[in-house]
């Protein structure tokens, strides 16, 4: 399993949600921070892993994934509804799994980034995962 695998569960989890906001999530083969379209992305893909020896046989695998959500403000969208969005994708992962993997954690890398909002009228936020699996 990779982080990448971990990606695509997530995505699944995410499409089956039903949320205030309408989206698809997806696995996109190059993140991009610029929206094409006005539309609502999710992106879902894998960052990176971690391992740890847990004991003498066993190893704990740390997959990290990151969730940028990424939409155009010039519909009148606010800051405020997007960042309840968010909150209520990362509510919806706590707890998951995926396969054998166990999520863990959930950290904030960009809370919102005022400077797309300000040079480009886009809301962006990233947050990353971590789902352990024991081996």
């Amino acid at each position: 399993m990779t982080a990448d695998d971990i990606a695509d569960g997530v995505v699944s989890l995410l499409n089956a949600l039903t949320t205030t906001l309408a989206f698809e999530a997806f696995n996109p083969q190059t993140p991009r921070l610029e929206r094409e379209a006005a539309d609502l992305a999710v992106q879902v893909y894998g960052f990176g892993e971690d391992e740890e020896k847990v004991s003498r046989g066993a190893v704990a695998i740390d997959f990290l994934v990151n969730v940028l959500v990424t939409r155009d403000l010039d519909d009148g969208t606010t800051r405020q509804t997007m960042t309840a969005f968010v909150k209520e994708l990362k509510a919806a992962l706590r707890f998951s799994s995926v396969g054998r993997a166990v999520w863990q954690s959930t950290e904030t890398v960009t809370y919102w980034a005022a400077e797309h909002r300000d040079e480009q009228n886009q809301f962006t936020s990233l947050f990353r995962l971590r789902y352990r699996d024991i081996e």
